[in-house]
């Protein structure tokens, strides 16, 4: 949600600005990987799944379509 907001918000590269909201989120999700305890499969999916992958999408949904 909030790469998508932010793609909506963003003037130019919306895409691009929304990785790197995934990115700051992405370095949340490490330290919380790091500071709680789950099962590695979680883990695994938690970091590989998540965060990139998401903002990527709301980047992209955010950004809209180019043909209007």
């Amino acid at each position: 949600m909030g790469a998508f907001v932010t793609a909506k918000l963003a003037a130019n590269n919306k895409t691009r600005v929304a990785m790197v909201i995934g990115i700051l989120f992405l370095a949340g999700g490490i330290m919380n990987v790091m500071m709680l305890p789950a099962p590695m499969w979680f883990n695994v999916l938690d970091i590989l799944a998540a965060y990139i992958p998401m903002a990527y999408l709301g980047g992209r949904f955010g950004a809209g379509s180019k043909t209007a």
